[in-house]
C-alpha cells in the first residue's frame, strides 16, 4: 500500500498579506531589503522574538546575495518557513496566558467573568 499523499502545508492569503506588509512597514529606507534591526522589529510585529544571535545567524542563511541584508523574497522564505512551523495548539495557549491574569498576578488557568469582560472591551481591570 502506497504511504499516504500529505497535502504541503501552505499559510493563508491573511499570513501572506501580512508578511508582505510587515516587510513594506518596517523597510524603512525603502530600499526592498531589510537590515538587521528592520528585520529583528518585522519579525517581533510577526508574533517572532528571537535573540540576536539566531536573528544574525538567519539572516545569514538567507542573504544570497550576501549584502547583509534581506531582499523580499528571503524575508518571505524566513517567514513562511516560520509560520509553518508554529504549533496551533501551543499559539493558542500563549494567547490565553496572556488573558489569564487574575488580581494577584498569577495565571490560574481559567478566565473568570472579569478577565473576559476586559478582553471584549478592550480594557484593562
Amino acid at each position: 500500500m502506497p504511504p499516504p499523499v500529505r497535502k504541503r502545508r501552505e499559510l493563508t492569503e491573511d499570513q501572506k498579506n501580512e508578511i508582505r506588509e510587515a516587510f513594506e512597514l518596517f523597510d524603512s529606507d525603502k530600499d526592498d531589503c531589510l537590515d538587521y534591526y528592520e528585520f529583528k522589529v518585522a519579525m517581533r510585529a510577526l508574533g517572532f522574538d528571537k535573540p540576536k544571535s539566531e536573528i544574525q545567524k538567519t539572516m545569514k542563511e538567507y542573504d544570497r546575495e550576501d549584502t547583509g541584508k534581506l531582499s523580499w523574497q528571503g524575508f518571505n522564505e524566513v517567514m513562511t518557513d516560520l509560520m509553518l512551523e508554529r504549533d496551533p495548539v501551543e499559539e493558542m495557549r500563549r494567547a490565553f496566558r496572556l488573558f489569564d491574569d487574575d488580581d494577584t498576578g498569577h495565571n490560574d488557568g481559567e478566565i473568570n467573568q472579569e478577565e473576559f469582560m476586559a478582553i471584549m472591551t478592550g480594557t484593562d481591570n
